[in-house]
Order: structure tokens, then sequence, then C-alpha cells
């Protein structure tokens, strides 16, 4: 079992349990908070710059999606976005094109569908590989 890092107010417990049971959590809600918006909402600025709050649920599906070994989109974003300023932020941004012409439900089916089998994985996963570089 991985052991608990400390630090000052803050202990965590990095085992695949407590990982896995807090990425559930997170991935629920997100779900759940993405289902109970409406479209003004979904279309609403976020404090990242150049994304609403779509482009939030693109670029956690994108993350996800990469973390399953799944290709990128075979898009090209719009060059000269001022928020895209390293390689992180154009792979990120490859997701927020993608997705940019889905509608609410559509994102949301994937967010659910990539969720999943991102679960699925994870309950794969032994201790070990958890404790892993």
């Amino acid at each position: 079992m991985a052991a608990a890092r400390n630090a000052p107010g803050l202990a965590a417990d990095s085992s695949k349990d407590a990982l896995t049971a807090q990425l559930h959590e997170v991935w629920d809600a997100l779900s759940e908070l993405g289902r109970s918006v409406g479209d003004d909402e979904w279309t609403a600025p976020t404090p990242c710059p150049g994304w609403d709050v779509a482009a939030q649920y693109a670029h956690v599906i994108g993350t996800e999606s990469m973390l399953l070994g799944r290709p990128n989109p075979e898009v090209q974003p719009p060059e000269g976005a001022a928020h895209v300023r390293n390689q992180i932020g154009g792979f990120n941004e490859v997701w927020v094109t993608a997705l940019a012409g889905r509608s609410r439900a559509e994102v949301l089916d994937l967010l659910d569908e990539v969720i999943g089998a991102r679960k699925e994985a994870l309950a794969g996963m032994s201790e070990e590989d958890f404790d892993a570089p």
C-alpha cells in the first residue's frame, strides 16, 4: 500500500483505493454538474482564458482519453489563440476544437463513456501499478 504523504495541515492517502475513490467522486460530480446546467451556462466563460464551460469538459475528455491511449482527434485548432502558449496548450486545444460543434448532451455522453473506460482501466491496475513512476 502506498504511504500517505503529509504536508502541513494535509494528509493524503495515495493508495490505489483512495485515489480511485477520489477520481470516481470527481468524475461523477462533473457528469452530474454538466447535466444540471442550462445551455447558457454551458457556454459561459470561465477563469481560463479562451475557454467556456464546454471547453473545460473537452479538456477532461482529452486528458482521460490520452491516459487510455486513445488517439487525438485529427483537427487543426485555429492558429493565433493568445491563450495557447505551449505544446500542452495546443494538445488541449485540439480537443476543444474537436468537440466545439457537439451538443452538450453529446459531450456529456462522451464524457460518461470515457469515464467508464477509465474506471475499468483503473480497476484492472494493481497497487504496484499505482506506485510505479
